[in-house]
Formats: C-alpha cells, sequence, structure tokens
C-alpha cells in the first residue's frame, strides 16, 4: 500500500474510534433554532436555507453551505439527531486528512524538513484530530459551520501547493472555488486568501508582486470569494449580538481576549477544564491583563517580523492569528466571550509548530525518531482517551451543563441552562438552586426570573412565584406578552 494512503486509513481509523461514543448525544442550545424549530432546513427546494433573514435561524442562513448540509440531513433522516452527528464526525476526520495533505505539501518546501515531510505531516494531523479541544466542533451539530470552514480552508491551502508543484491549471480553479465555499461556510473564512498570498510568498515566490503576477487568475478569484461572504452579512444575520454599539466596548472585548487566548493555548496544551459556554465579556481593565496583553503583542510582533522577513516559521503565528481575529480581537461578540471552537483551525498551526520543533530536538539524539514516535503515540492516545471521555458529556444536555457549571461556575448562562435541563428530566428540586445562582450572579436575568417562578408555582409557593414574575415582565416585555398580560 502506498505510504500516504497508509498513513490515510491510520488517521481514519484513529478519528472512528474515538468518535464512536459520539453518535447520540443530543440537540442542545443553538440546534433547538437551527435545526429543531428550523421550517427552512425542511425542504431542499425553493431553498429557503440558502436565504438570508432576521429569524432565529438567521445565523444559519447566513451560512448557506452549513445550512444545506443541515436541509439534506433532514431530508435523509429528518430529526434523527445520529445521522447529523455522523456527517460531524466525517467532516472532522475530512478536515484531518486535508490537513495531512497540506502540511506535507507545505513541509517538502522546507528544505531542513522535506525528508520527514510525512511523517511530520501525519503526526500533526493526528494529534490535532484527536485533541478534546476540537470535540465540541463534533459533538455541537450546529458547529459543524466551523469545519465546514476548515475543510474548505485547507482544501483551498492544498489545492495552491499543488499548482505551486507544477499541477495543472485546474488547482487553481480548485483553490477559489474551496475558498468561495468555505465563505459560504462561516465567516472565518475571510483570512484564506491573504494566507494563500503568505505561503506564495514564504514558499515559491521572491516577492508579493512576482506571486500576483505569476498568478493573476487566482488571486482575482480569491478576491471575488469575498463577495459570498458579504453577500451572507448583507442581512445583519447576527443581529444585536456582534459588532459595535451593541453593550459591549471594544476596548473591553479586547482586554476579555487577552483573557481568553491565554486561556485557549492553555487548553491546547493540557486540555481540563474544557467547557461548552465561558459565558459573557467582564469589565476589565488593562491592570488585570497586562501581562497577557503584552506577550500577545510580542507575539504579534515577532510573527509579523518574521513574515516581513521571509522566514516560514512566522506562518504559524499569522495563521493561527488571522483565524482568531474575526472573533478573538476588537469586534464584540456581546453574548459569548468565547467559545473552544475558535480554536478548531488554529490548533492545527500550534500542533504542527510543535512537532516540528518537537522533530528538530528529537533529531540531536542517536535514538531521537524513535523516541519521537514513542511520544507522539503517547500523545495520541491520552489525547484520545481524553476525547472519549469529553465526547460522554455531550451524552445529555444536564452533562454538557454541568460540565460548563463545574468549569466556569460564575457564568449565570450555563447556570440557567443546567436548571432548565434538570427540569426536562423531572429534576426541579435540584434546578431551584441553579435558577437562584443565576440570579445571584445576573439579579437582571429576565428568563432565570420566569422559570423560577413557574417551578415555586409547581412547589405551592405562588406568592414567591408572583414576585419573579412581576420582575421578569419588568425586564423583558415580551414575556408579559406570552402569559397573555395576566401579571
Amino acid at each position: 500500500m502506498n505510504r500516504w494512503y497508509a498513513h490515510g486509513v491510520l488517521i481514519v481509523a484513529a478519528c472512528a474510534l474515538v468518535y464512536a461514543n459520539a453518535l447520540s448525544g443530543p440537540f442542545i442550545f443553538d440546534d433547538e433554532a437551527a435545526i429543531e424549530r428550523n421550517p427552512d432546513i425542511r425542504n431542499l427546494w425553493p431553498p429557503a436555507w440558502a436565504m438570508p433573514d432576521t429569524g432565529l435561524h438567521s445565523a444559519v442562513n447566513s451560512r448557506p453551505l452549513t445550512s444545506l448540509t443541515l436541509a439534506l440531513n433532514y431530508a435523509l433522516g429528518g430529526l434523527e439527531v445520529e445521522g447529523y452527528h455522523f456527517i460531524n464526525i466525517a467532516l472532522h476526520i475530512a478536515c484531518a486528512l486535508a490537513l495531512y495533505g497540506a502540511m506535507r505539501l507545505l513541509l517538502a518546501r522546507v528544505e531542513e524538513m522535506a525528508p520527514r515531510a510525512g511523517a511530520l505531516a501525519l503526526a500533526s494531523a493526528l494529534l490535532w484530530s484527536l485533541h478534546p479541544l476540537n470535540s465540541q466542533v463534533v459533538n455541537y451539530i450546529t458547529q459543524r459551520s466551523e469545519s465546514l470552514m476548515a475543510l474548505c480552508y485547507l482544501a483551498a491551502l492544498y489545492c495552491f501547493l499543488r499548482q505551486v508543484e507544477g499541477g495543472a491549471r485546474r488547482w487553481q480553479i480548485g483553490a477559489v472555488l474551496c475558498c468561495a465555499l468555505g465563505m459560504a461556510a462561516k465567516e472565518v473564512m475571510v483570512s484564506a486568501p491573504v494566507i494563500i498570498l503568505l505561503c506564495d510568498r514564504l514558499f515559491a515566490s521572491r516577492s508579493y508582486g512576482e506571486a500576483l503576477r505569476r498568478r493573476p487568475g487566482l488571486y482575482a478569484g480569491l478576491a471575488l470569494s469575498w463577495l459570498v461572504l458579504l453577500r451572507g452579512l448583507w442581512a445583519a444575520p447576527h443581529g444585536a449580538t456582534i459588532g459595535f454599539g451593541r453593550g459591549v466596548a471594544s476596548w473591553t472585548y479586547l482586554l476579555n481576549q487577552c483573557q481568553m487566548i491565554f486561556t485557549y493555548l492553555r487548553l491546547a496544551l493540557w486540555p481540563d477544564p474544557l467547557s461548552f459556554d465561558y459565558g459573557y465579556p467582564r469589565l476589565l481593565q488593562w491592570g488585570e491583563v497586562w501581562l497577557e496583553g503584552g506577550l500577545i503583542l510580542g507575539f504579534v510582533v515577532l510573527s509579523g517580523v518574521a513574515v516581513y522577513r521571509g522566514a516560514w516559521w512566522g506562518l504559524v503565528g499569522v495563521f493561527a492569528l488571522l483565524v482568531l481575529a474575526p472573533t478573538s480581537s476588537f469586534v464584540p461578540i456581546v453574548n459569548e466571550v468565547g467559545a473552544e471552537r475558535r480554536m478548531y483551525l488554529p490548533l492545527a498551526a500550534l500542533v504542527t509548530a510543535w512537532v516540528v520543533a518537537g522533530n528538530m530536538l528529537c533529531g540531536r539524539w542517536a535514538q531521537g525518531r524513535r523516541i519521537a514516535v514513542v511520544l507522539v503515540g503517547i500523545a495520541a492516545v491520552s489525547l484520545g482517551w481524553a476525547t472519549i471521555e469529553r465526547n460522554e458529556d455531550y451524552a445529555s444536555e444536564v452533562s454538557i451543563w454541568r460540565s460548563a457549571v463545574a468549569a466556569v461556575p460564575d457564568n449565570p448562562r450555563a447556570q440557567y441552562n443546567l436548571a432548565k435541563a434538570l427540569v426536562a428530566v423531572g429534576a426541579g428540586e435540584d434546578a431551584l438552586a441553579h435558577y437562584r445562582r443565576a440570579l445571584e450572579l445576573d439579579p437582571d436575568y429576565a428568563a432565570a426570573h420566569n422559570n423560577l417562578g413557574l417551578e415555586l408555582v409547581a412547589r405551592g409557593d405562588a406568592a414567591t412565584a408572583l414576585s419573579h414574575y412581576r420582575r421578569a415582565i419588568e425586564l423583558d416585555r415580551g414575556l408579559a406578552e406570552a402569559m397573555g398580560g395576566q401579571f
């Protein structure tokens, strides 16, 4: 068997084994609006799934490739959750294979790495695919938008590298097509044309001008792919949750991201504890994050200078930073300070960097190669086992929200959603404590007041329930309409 195919079989087998227990988890959180209550995915034609709107499922509809896959899932199996999970796992495996292919070609263009490019690419793709930090993208069905985008991103890079090797012009067409599809999957794809240009400059051309002159059709097509992204954003599908003037200042959000980026780095090295929900941005001062902010700024400068001087290793930092920039910089996402799925592609760059650095270190010893193989094997087994255990947290809404509360106990939304999940399984008495805790953390949480009132009524405490109902309506007049104006 061809060595490359053998590597691919190993990646597929490892991923399939690790995610074998991830097929039956329920729809959770955004899945309800995007899948269970989304009429636009009920039919493939007419393509309502591709029409941006301002409804509850608008974020999915603004990503037509993602929405199309959900519509196909529904056409084949309705709301049978196993089919949706199967596609998510398959997409993750495809991403791992695309990462392997792209890294094999990229590292082959680095003189000191070329002799072991295949082995290094295998180790990178294998460890990345088994890392539990990626488990949210695989288990949380709606987040297939991240893996679809990553697949298109890596495939575009692979097509570009094949063309650089002397491949036919069809590889340029493939790169443009993959880039356009990625823009239709998720907005984070925006940096792909820039990364391809940087790769061209660092690995194939003597200057950016030469790169543009040698492949004008490629870069014109890549630039045009941004129009697909603009089309999806035209209807402002994310409503009041993203953008300026939404209640969270850019500076405040940037300071929060200093902390979150270091959280991501810690989880990349030691993935515990993981959290489904990190809560809302907090009011922070520069003095609270100056160390993290200074180190990140230094990393930005170092990576930028390295790329400017033509050092290939600088691409690792620039890639990770550009992919993170849309969600983890100064543009506020007011309802979510951080999310593990944001590290899906940046983690690929970090893991590859660690593998390459480990190879260079082990290469200094007589038995270094064998030691490297053993270390990769230990890391793969450890990461895979941690992912298998993390999959169990997604087996029910109670378990995933319980893990979120354990990881970030001061997150009122996690407390509230754990309470809701407990009520759904008949554990209303246990839910009371979490509703109350949510209100301790956020006294203006209208939904928590309302739901706590419902549970108190069920236990005969109508007087206390009434006070919570009234407070809920003060905070959200829409609740009065939902209740028929009876309070």
